[in-house]
């Protein structure tokens, strides 16, 4: 297979949202965690929290928490700016939170509802709204919620019912930094050590459709970038080819796409149905999970003759007659159907701690990934070592990504440090750093992510970077405020 198909292979698949982004981009989608918070993987944070955060736990530290379930009402506000003004056109960008919750020792129910600025205007201003049943040995959850699977924190190719709201991907409160959608989830746990979860998840493609972004990278990033060489050099691409491409070609492909794409609207019968079942003890815990769900992005088919044109001017070849059968068909339409479709996915997880450190990974497999004209299959596998001294926290987080199809590799590596708070009077203050580094066929980024955060009572003040080497126009310096009532 040619160099086009395999670079069009690499980049025209659902990888690009999670592992084939830039890693500025990838950036943008970490799920920053406090240090209490990382601790939960060595089973030592506080089961309260866990619970509110919808970290699932054994049936025994369940029962425990029933009985101090608690009543509140809490507001967060939080108010970011951007550097950047070009690249984020909508910031500054505002969100306020109001949520409750109320319960007893068999029941909860917790919602939210939620206002936001420099952001799409959402349909209904309820954020979250789920209740919660404790039996002996069961754990219904049903509604608008937030839930986790696998292991990893910031990399994971398993932990999908949820997108990152991006504006706020690093805030401590899961409602917040992840966007909860309808579902329904049944725990049961046949002995202490052992828990069987199943899910049901209506397709939203409100938040779970990803064409639109999928065909901009395409359309505008990806084909004048390939292209670029003919663009400026060639006299006929740099003055007639190339501004046609812009001004008419590109809208018409997005309109056509945006056209043929599935209906918009919340799909029962496209419905994620998974399963998992999780084994823990006093030396870790490994998982095993299931999900056949609908696909986040749908299989393009573009007319082959333009396809087959594509191919030859790649390989120095004269694309004349590939065009001359695409303009001698009676169907003009380079776009011939958008067309969604269900996958499968299985994998394995586990983590264990020794001493200071701790080790958790991810294996899974999908059997079908949206290509040109024709389905592929990836394999990933992602582990993560944590360290924690007296002082820092550090934690290494891989991804590696196996596209079979075309037989190419994907690897994403990102580095946390966060160091301990330090103390002035009234206030604390701590420094983190994430740095990324991401290879994809013959593309390499290096990105960092430094931020400094003073607290003081329950109000944040954080100063964050987002530098890329790859992609500047993306670089920009963040200022956010974060107040809980």
């Amino acid at each position: 297979m040619d160099t086009f198909i395999k670079k069009l292979a690499i980049y025209l698949t659902p990888l690009l949202y999670c592992a084939f982004l830039s890693a500025d981009e990838i950036i943008m989608q970490v799920n920053v965690k406090t240090l209490q918070e990382k601790l939960s993987h060595y089973r030592q944070s506080q089961e309260e929290t866990l619970l509110q955060e919808s970290v699932e736990l054994p049936m025994d530290e369940v029962k425990e928490i029933k009985t101090e379930t608690k009543e509140f009402i809490e507001a967060t506000l939080i108010g970011r700016t951007m550097s950047n003004k070009t690249f984020f056109s909508n910031s500054p960008y505002a969100f306020v939170l109001f949520d409750t919750e109320y319960g007893n020792d068999t029941w909860k129910i917790s919602g939210g509802v939620y206002g936001q600025k420099g952001l799409p205007h959402p349909d209904l201003p309820i954020n979250h709204l789920y209740v919660d049943y404790f039996g002996d040995n069961v754990h219904v959850k049903v509604g608008k919620m937030v839930s986790k699977v696998g292991v990893l924190d910031y990399l994971s190719m398993v932990d999908t019912l949820n997108p990152i709201r991006y504006e706020f991907f690093d805030d401590p409160k899961i409602t917040i930094k992840k966007i909860p959608l309808w579902m329904g989830q049944v725990d049961i746990f046949p002995t202490d050590e052992m828990k069987i979860s199943f899910f049901v998840q209506p397709y939203d493609s409100k938040y779970q459709d990803y064409t639109g972004f999928y065909t901009n990278y395409v359309i505008n990033q990806f084909v004048p970038q390939h292209y670029q060489e003919f663009f400026n050099q060639d006299p006929i691409g740099q003055e007639i080819f190339s501004p046609l491409y812009t001004n008419a070609i590109s809208p018409f492909l997005s309109h056509d796409i945006e056209s043929k794409r599935p209906s918009r609207s919340l799909k029962v019968q496209n419905s994620s149905l998974g399963f998992v079942s999780e084994y823990t003890n006093d030396y870790g815990k490994m998982g095993f999970l299931y999900f056949n769900r609908y696909s986040e992005i749908p299989l393009i088919r573009v007319d082959q003759n333009l396809l087959n044109a594509a191919l030859t001017y790649e390989n120095g070849q004269s694309a004349a007659p590939d065009l001359t059968n695409y303009i001698a068909s009676l169907d003009l339409d380079p776009i011939k159907s958008v067309e969604g479709f269900r996958y499968q996915q299985a994998g394995i997880y586990g983590e264990t701690t020794t001493d200071s450190y701790g080790i958790r990974g991810e294996l899974a497999y999908r059997d079908k990934v949206p290509l040109l004209n024709n389905y592929g299959s990836i394999t990933s596998l992602g582990l993560a070592i944590d360290h924690l001294t007296p002082s820092v926290y550090y934690s290494l987080e891989t991804q590696y990504i196996h596209l079979s199809q075309y037989n190419k590799d994907a690897m994403i590596a990102m580095m946390t440090t966060k160091f301990e708070p330090v103390r002035w009077s009234f206030f604390r203050g701590h420094f983190e750093n994430r740095l990324i580094a991401a290879h994809v066929d013959t593309m390499n980024d290096i990105s960092i992510n430094p931020s400094f955060t003073l607290e003081y009572d329950r109000t944040d003040l954080v100063i964050q970077g987002i530098v890329s080497e790859h992609n500047s126009a993306t670089n920009t310096l963040s200022i956010l405020i974060r107040s809980v009532f």
